[in-house]
């Protein structure tokens, strides 16, 4: 049972490394281009802001709307934007790559890597500035 749990960790450990890598290796790819990127970056802040400036307007004049109060919808609108972002960030940027992989072979050469094949299928990529989202 030890031995299971050791190789357990040392497993945990070797695909934690990996998300890294591949996290490390994206967010450099995204820094290449710097204008985008905070371009990018501040376009994520600003729909975040332009939705709770829109409830706002209105809340303008009343305290509440259909038993909703203002900070009780600004809360439902963030957890939106933070579910959105996660998704955006960790499973979009993967998804569109499948059909590339598989157009272009890439597939192939994925699978004979040591490491789960849908593990690296799933997070070789990130959507960094949606991060700013969550």
């Amino acid at each position: 049972m030890i031995g299971s749990v050791a190789v357990g960790d040392r497993r945990l450990r070797r695909y934690l490394g990996l998300l890294a890598i591949f996290w490390r290796s994206t967010f450099a790819t995204e820094l290449e281009y710097r204008a985008n990127f905070f371009a990018r970056a501040a376009m994520s802040v600003f729909w975040t802001v332009w939705a709770a400036l829109g409830v706002r307007v209105f809340f303008q004049f009343s305290d509440s709307i259909a038993g909703w109060e203002y900070g009780e919808l600004i809360v439902v609108i963030g957890m939106f934007f933070s579910v959105n972002g996660l998704r955006q960030a960790l499973f979009e940027p993967n998804l569109d790559r499948m059909t590339e992989y598989v157009r272009n072979t890439t597939l192939d050469f994925l699978l004979t890597k040591p490491v789960n094949t849908q593990f690296m299928v799933s997070f070789r990529h990130l959507g960094v500035y949606n991060l700013l989202d969550g």
